[in-house]
């Protein structure tokens, strides 16, 4: 990841949150002009993830987290 140099991540299904840690940490200068977005329709998993990122002092880099209760795959 840290080779693309991506501007957006889509990830979907977010669980608690270790993904979304790793590839926040794999992101070239710190994330600086990446906007993370995680998926997540179970909200037990949604609160879990969200607060495993803040807890690794990520939050700037998966800036938006998204709940989506009704979405159906």
């Amino acid at each position: 990841m840290a080779d693309a140099a991506p501007k957006a991540i889509l990830h979907v299904g977010s669980l608690l949150g270790y993904s979304t840690i790793r590839m926040c940490t794999a992101l070239p200068d710190g994330g600086q002009g990446c906007r993370l977005v995680a998926l997540e329709r179970d909200p037990t998993f949604f609160v879990a993830s969200k607060r495993f990122v803040h807890q690794a002092r990520l939050d700037g880099w998966a800036s938006s987290f998204y709940e989506t209760p009704h979405l159906s795959l």
